[in-house]
């Protein structure tokens, strides 16, 4: 398996989005493949495209949902929401790149292979994946 970085840096080159990345990616790590969600999670970059709750955020949420059932679901995204308001003192897509515009010149990349390692390792640790 590719290492996660290059993943990520792959993906964002076919122009998919933070949303898109982290599920893709995540989907692969877990061996599914659904190329129709990834494409409905086009709706999520950027904030909802609005600045809203961060794309990275939602796509990683989408991906526990699709592979915990609830109520455990429920309580692993809300254990990444609190980890990623910490680490990034918000879950606002338009707040956090203005603390640090140099995210939006990388395309966030940074953030979403950080969210995404938190988001495997959560999957990982409930033995999920």
């Amino acid at each position: 398996m590719k290492d996660l970085h290059e993943f990520i840096t792959e993906k964002a080159l076919t122009g998919l989005c933070c949303s898109q990345i982290v599920l893709a990616v995540g989907m692969e790590y877990c061996g599914l493949d659904n190329p129709e969600l990834v494409k409905a999670a086009r709706g999520l970059c950027g904030g909802v495209h609005g600045g809203f709750t961060c794309g990275t955020l939602t796509g990683a949420a989408c991906l526990i949902s699709l592979i915990c059932e609830p109520p455990e679901s429920v309580s692993l995204i809300r254990n990444l929401t609190e980890w990623f308001t910490q680490r990034f003192a918000s879950d606002s897509c338009a707040s956090i790149l203005t603390a640090d515009p140099s995210l939006a010149e990388e395309h966030c990349l940074p953030l979403v292979a950080e969210t995404l390692e938190k988001t495997l390792e959560i999957l990982d640790e409930c033995g999920r994946r």
